[in-house]
């Protein structure tokens, strides 16, 4: 399909970017719209508009993040740090403290908590960027500096429907657990009811938990690609899962193991240092568990993997939000009618 184009004369120019600000101000536009009407870009392939499997999204996570590492990796770098920092002081401060009562042990305590701040804050400045990568790779912002800065207008937004989406997913796991246990306890009166109502706890737990993690990873695709309040935006998450329950909760799961097992290869390097350092030192384990020299090196080999496929499995989520919205709501047509809309708003003012 060829180009939707509006070509200006060179006196229009100042009025339509005027417009055109004005517009955008108002977020009646979408990055991918303003790329339709004014851009070099053509309408998205067939492909990209029409809705597609579990393989199909992660396989595109993949090359998108693999043709843009070189641009989005050095954003990533001092998240990760934070991070890295974190699990470090968190697997010094637990050493100290397996060691012993006594002032030590009070200000490894201290470190403990140190280390779970960091890291809170780094995963949130990381998650951030990449929710940057949703925005844009879905196409709601035109440019990477556009999305940076329409996620840092949202970070605190973000922290909320984040704290909203835990104390959910927490009553829900203690709700179980009463159930659970009121079935343990009826064990002892009648076991064959107890034992099937401690059956069902777990099993109703584990699906409730899992789907809730799976509906609160769409509010937050949400979130990065749309205008809203943090509560609207997790009843968002949650009504288009709920939608699609069984293929939210397959495309989730396969994303998650598949993403996993691709980071498989990479921590050869950290197996085959381990197998020999086992062979010539004999010391990788021992009473107290891995030396404190590999327990770091885990550590921050952890954190460096987790900067490879982190972005990946949050793009794959991103490209799922998106293929609910095109089967929901046909946002491949509404991003073109605003394409329209734009052009001729344009035409109109010159």
């Amino acid at each position: 399909m060829a180009p939707t184009r509006v070509d200006l004369a060179p006196g229009d120019n100042i009025r339509l970017l005027d417009k055109l600000d004005d517009w955008i101000s108002a977020g009646e536009m979408t990055g991918k719209a303003l790329e339709l009407a004014f851009g070099d870009a053509t309408l998205p392939d067939e492909q990209i508009l029409s809705p597609q499997t579990t393989g199909d999204l992660i396989g595109r996570a993949i090359r998108v993040y693999r043709a843009n590492i070189r641009q989005w990796a050095p954003l990533l770098i001092w998240p990760t740090v934070c991070v890295l920092i974190g699990r470090v002081i968190y697997q010094q401060s637990l050493v100290v403290l397996q060691k012993g009562a006594g002032p030590e042990a009070l200000l490894a305590s201290g470190g403990l908590f140190l280390a779970l701040v960091i890291v809170v804050f780094g995963k949130w400045w990381l998650f951030q960027k990449q929710l940057s990568f949703v925005r844009l790779s879905t196409g709601f912002s035109a440019t990477l500096d556009d999305a940076l800065a329409f996620m840092k207008k949202r970070r605190w937004s973000m922290i909320w429907l984040m704290l909203l989406g835990g104390f959910m997913l927490t009553a829900v796991v203690v709700l179980w657990s009463l159930e659970i246990i009121a079935a343990g306890v009826l064990i002892k009166i009648l076991p064959i009811p107890g034992i099937l109502g401690t059956l069902f706890g777990v099993i109703g737990m584990s699906i409730s938990t899992t789907f809730m993690w799976f509906a609160l990873g769409l509010s937050l695709c949400a979130l990065s690609c749309e205008k809203g309040s943090a509560t609207d935006l997790l009843s968002r998450g949650f009504t288009l899962a709920s939608k699609y329950f069984w293929r939210t909760m397959l495309c989730g799961l396969v994303m998650y193991l598949t993403v996993n097992l691709l980071a498989t290869p990479l921590w050869m390097p950290v197996m085959v240092g381990g197998t020999i350092d086992y062979l010539v030192n004999g010391n990788m384990a021992s009473s107290q568990g891995l030396p404190m020299h590999w327990q770091i090196l885990v550590a921050a080999w952890e954190t460096l993997v987790e900067m490879v496929t982190s972005p990946i499995l949050c793009l794959a989520y991103g490209f799922y939000y998106y293929d609910l919205r095109l089967r929901n709501e046909g946002v491949d047509v509404l991003e073109s009618l605003a394409a329209l809309k734009l052009k001729q708003n344009a035409l109109d003012i010159l």
